[in-house]
């Protein structure tokens, strides 16, 4: 164990801290609460992306991690605080724990209510019927896997430094708690570039809740800003949140330019294409607004031409699939 330092011990809340954290702690709800619900509701977790769920856990985990590591000394204080200052030094460590609870919960609901039709591939030949699990299926097990290994080894890893060899003043201790900054970080920028991307592609919001957006991104700016003002906190604490934030920003105004964009060429509708190619083939060609926006809306026709165009262009503009949701 270590001696405490007298600074990490000295009432560091003010009213700014407590408000940023109550906003902060209502915007994680706000914002996952109803995908949660929306799974339990419908009883299938059909449209949600196993990789974005492992990567977010992933972040999260390892943020949740490193101000644990670093506000340890504050954390110690508690032994000769009353609860209340406790609880009122702890914010930072409560903010993150929430936003990684609430991540976790969408994933075991995700595992849960997965759709039972995409479990099993069925095969049948002259011989006897047999069936294989999915690749969703089996991917979806071995995140579920990896999210669990990555608790149990670096949950292991930050208590035995600080147990065995002391707090973040030990120079092991404090790089181990860099690292976990660092990575979640990494896990962020992996979490939603390809989204990005995506979206850019397409030209289109897709799955996106751009709700949702307005307002998990603001959460994330100020919970950045919220662990800045910690006691114990360095950049490493914050840096991953404002990179996320920052990518959500990217992914926010790409979705309501496409919106906006969509609603001028009168082409939103439910647009559930999920491949790129195939999306990027009706954009370009099927709809008639794409082609020329000063078409005429109604063309002179035989009616047996008008209604084998109507059905052409049916087949060609409706191509249901699964979307994919942020959680």
């Amino acid at each position: 164990m270590f001696d405490l330092e007298p600074q990490y011990c000295q009432p560091s809340h003010g009213i700014v801290n407590v408000l940023l954290a109550v906003f902060v702690v209502v915007g994680l709800f706000a914002s996952y609460v109803p995908q949660q619900v929306k799974i339990l509701r419908n009883k299938t977790s059909e449209g949600f992306s196993p990789w974005f769920l492992l990567l977010g856990s992933l972040a999260c985990l390892s943020s949740l991690l490193n101000v644990l590591v670093l506000q340890w000394p504050v954390l110690q204080c508690c032994r000769f605080s009353t609860p209340g200052r406790c609880f009122l030094n702890l914010l930072g460590i409560l903010q993150v724990s929430v936003q990684w609870v609430l991540l976790v919960a969408v994933l075991v609901l995700f595992i849960v209510y997965f759709p039972a039709h995409r479990k099993m591939i069925y095969f049948s030949d002259a011989t006897v019927p047999h069936a294989v699990p999915s690749y969703e299926w089996r991917l979806s097990k071995a995140i579920a896997l990896v999210v669990a290994s990555h608790l149990l080894v670096f949950v292991g890893v930050s208590v035995y430094l600080l147990l065995m060899v002391g707090g973040p003043q030990h120079t092991a201790t404090k790089w181990w708690a860099g690292a976990l900054g660092v990575l979640g970080m990494i896990m962020s920028i992996l979490q939603y570039i390809p989204p990005i991307r995506r979206t850019w592609k397409r030209k289109s919001v897709g799955a996106l809740s751009i709700p949702m957006m307005l307002t998990q991104t603001p959460a994330t700016f100020l919970l950045a800003y919220s662990l800045f003002l910690q006691p114990g906190t360095n950049w490493s604490s914050w840096v991953g949140l404002l990179v996320s934030g920052v990518l959500q920003s990217v992914l926010l105004i790409l979705s309501i330019a496409w919106y906006q964009r969509a609603r001028r060429l009168r082409m939103y509708a439910p647009i559930l294409i999920t491949d790129d190619e195939d999306e990027e083939e009706h954009l370009n060609h099927s709809h008639p607004y794409q082609r020329n926006e000063r078409e005429p809306l109604i063309r002179a026709s035989s009616p047996e031409s008008a209604r084998g165009s109507s059905n052409s262009r049916r087949n060609n503009y409706w191509k249901p699939s699964p979307a994919r949701e942020l959680s």
